[in-house]
């Protein structure tokens, strides 16, 4: 069972790093200007994790491993192209934990700017 606050590096060009990026500084989100990622701690309370034994089928299909483990082991979050789907973002991690009521998660804030949009 993995619980507590894990570290995620997620990939420039994503929409997980828009996410991010829109709602805090490069500089809180620990930006690698060489990797060009950025790391971010979110919590965790589960016991699943992404079959690596289907890593290559999802990785030749239109889905992007947008967040991974720093050791690039655990999927963290995972997403379709806009062109592909308006908002399609899933995460291991629980954003609702990071989450107060006048004060959502920036993830929630885009996906319900996304809902709205159509």
């Amino acid at each position: 069972m993995r619980l507590g606050t894990f570290d995620c590096v997620i990939k420039e060009g994503t929409i997980a790093f828009d996410i991010y990026t829109k709602h805090f500084s490069k500089k809180e989100l620990n930006y690698n200007a060489k990797d060009k990622t950025i790391t971010v701690g979110e919590r965790h309370r589960h016991r699943f994790e992404f079959n690596n034994e289907y890593r290559d089928l999802f990785e030749d299909s239109d889905f992007i491993f947008s967040g991974t483990s720093p050791d690039n082991f655990f999927v963290e979050m995972i997403e379709l192209p806009k062109d592909k789907h308006p908002f399609f973002v899933a995460t291991q991690a629980h954003p609702e934990y990071r989450s107060y009521p006048l004060q959502p998660h920036p993830m929630f804030i885009e996906f319900i700017k996304a809902s709205l949009k159509k």
